[in-house]
């Protein structure tokens, strides 16, 4: 029985080895490909093709005319107080 045992292990542990190398191998490849592939954006971003700023982007209380609605959740538009 241990004779047997002792066998398959001797099979299986360098067949193991050799798939871990492979998988290990493959995703150091792939992961290359990804990086080198990566190319940085040139120069600063241009001002005229940016979104417009968002509802509230400073500390200071901001009063918006019209309504303001988010989903399900908003008002008609009324007087700040």
């Amino acid at each position: 029985m241990l004779k047997h045992i002792s066998s398959f292990f001797k099979k299986t542990i360098p067949s193991a080895l050799g798939m871990a190398v492979m998988v290990l191998f493959t995703a150091f490849f792939i992961n290359a490909i990804v990086v080198l592939a990566f190319s940085a954006p040139s120069g600063a971003p241009s001002v005229s093709t940016n979104v417009a700023a968002p509802v509230n982007v400073g500390g200071a209380s901001q009063i918006k005319s019209g309504a303001l609605w988010i989903g399900s959740l908003g008002t008609d538009g009324g007087e700040a107080s």
